[in-house]
């Protein structure tokens, strides 16, 4: 898999010497594949393996339990509990060979907190949220870099209200809960429908249970095997639309690959989106994809899959 997914050592960010290149680098890994794996990132191991014991205390505890800090059924707000069947990822689902898609979730905003339960202390995940935001401001002067930017702090400033009421960037805690039967697990199941992501980045930190899978430029899907200590960063569609199709969000997927049925999976993924207000135009000026606001086309895509 490593041949497929670049592997970046983010120290080379902190050298004033080598930073150039690595925005440079970067921006090639996200035109050709769309996904990187990031090590040395300044994210503290012990802090996301904190998120990853209570997610799993809140995940495992009753069903009646969990639905009391379930998210809203609309659209205008996205903490909260997500179970079971509530959303659809597959983008290209087949009504005469229906998968079930076996996920549950909980979507932390630090500006949302009616429906934070005790099982998950504020004070852990509010510290990953911002050092992911930190380590996301980070990429985006990688990238400003490596993309030429005239303004070279025009992500930033686009994304001025992460952490705030005004911008939908999320924290999301997956639990992947065991299927007994392999055989009929792969059949009849699937983890995670084969998606693209909505916003302008992803950061996803993965327990050490595979599953994921990236398609390739032969539309070949193929596993993102976990490497520990690294942190995998994906353009997402509006990025994709953002930069004119230059940058590639890629589809991907999470099944059953290997003897991983009878397997709880756990993974923690930072969806990085604009402020709501802030108008996304072609970087290039061609107007291929005509403006329009994050928060509208954040709209438009939660509709499809809620």
């Amino acid at each position: 898999m490593a041949s497929h997914i670049p592997v970046l050592d983010f120290n080379e960010f902190h050298n004033p010497a080598t930073r150039a290149a690595f925005g440079k680098r970067l921006v090639e890994v996200f035109c050709s594949t769309g996904f990187v794996y990031l090590k040395n990132h300044g994210v503290d191991q012990q802090l996301i393996d904190a998120a990853f014991q209570a997610s799993k205390d809140f995940f495992t505890s009753p069903i009646e339990n969990k639905k009391k800090y379930s998210r809203p059924t609309g659209f205008d707000a996205n903490a909260g509990y997500v179970c079971q069947g509530m959303e659809r990822l597959n983008a290209f689902l087949d009504k005469e060979h229906e998968t079930i898609e076996v996920r549950e979730a909980y979507n932390f905003l630090p500006f949302d907190l009616a429906r934070v339960p005790p099982a998950l202390p504020l004070a852990t995940f509010t510290r990953l949220f911002h050092a992911s935001w930190e380590l996301t401001k980070k990429i985006f002067d990688c990238l400003a870099v490596g993309l030429d930017l005239p303004v070279a702090d025009l992500f930033q400033r686009s994304h001025a209200l992460v952490g705030q009421r005004g911008n939908p960037t999320t924290l999301r805690t997956l639990w992947y809960p065991p299927v007994d039967g392999d055989a009929g697990a792969k059949d009849h199941f699937t983890r995670c429908g084969t998606h693209s992501d909505y916003g302008t980045l992803t950061l996803l930190y993965q327990d050490d249970v595979g599953g994921l899978e990236v398609e390739n430029r032969k539309d070949e899907f193929v596993p993102a095997t976990p490497m520990p200590g690294c942190v995998l960063v994906n353009v997402a569609d509006l990025l994709q639309r953002w930069t004119t199709d230059k940058l590639r969000s890629t589809r991907h997927r999470v099944g059953f690959s290997g003897n991983v049925a009878n397997q709880a999976r756990q993974s923690m993924a930072f969806f990085v989106h604009p402020d709501d207000n802030y108008v996304i135009r072609c970087l290039d000026g061609s107007e291929k994809y005509p403006p329009i606001s994050a928060g509208e086309y954040l709209q438009e895509r939660f509709k499809q899959t809620y």
